[in-house]
């Protein structure tokens, strides 16, 4: 969630609609892992306060990461944080690309992932440039 926070500091300081984008995109990707943890929890016998504490945690977590990215990027040049940006974005896709992708699927094919995932991201772009 740190790295969340960081790519939304980031992606704000590009531009406000860019940050936007993004806060709805984190909420709308972390609010489905965050059920999943918590539904985890319940089914294996952990405790009601333990499981609200969690939950409370998320948006702490998230609210930290983008403070401290914050911190870290006032007043820094455009190019540093687009850099930042790329990072966090990276980071993330290497997460995507080598851990959920394999274990969503049983017949794992790597190079037919790396390509669908790369081809979204094209997808994207057009998309996004096509719309303004």
């Amino acid at each position: 969630f740190i790295t969340d926070g960081l790519m939304l500091v980031s992606g704000s300081g590009v531009s406000q609609s860019l940050g936007l984008l993004l806060g709805i995109a984190l909420f709308a990707a972390d609010s489905p892992e965050a059920f999943a943890t918590i539904a985890n929890m319940k089914s294996k016998g952990g405790r009601r306060s333990t499981r609200l504490l969690l939950t409370a945690s998320f948006p702490v977590i998230l609210i930290g990461g983008a403070l401290l990215g914050e911190w870290l990027l006032r007043g820094s040049p455009m190019v540093v944080q687009i850099g930042v940006l790329s990072f966090t974005a990276g980071i993330i896709l290497t997460l995507v690309e080598s851990q959920i992708i394999p274990e969503t699927f049983e017949n794992w094919d790597g190079s037919l992932a790396a390509l669908t995932l790369t081809g979204s991201f094209i997808g994207f772009a057009l998309l996004s440039s096509y719309l303004g």
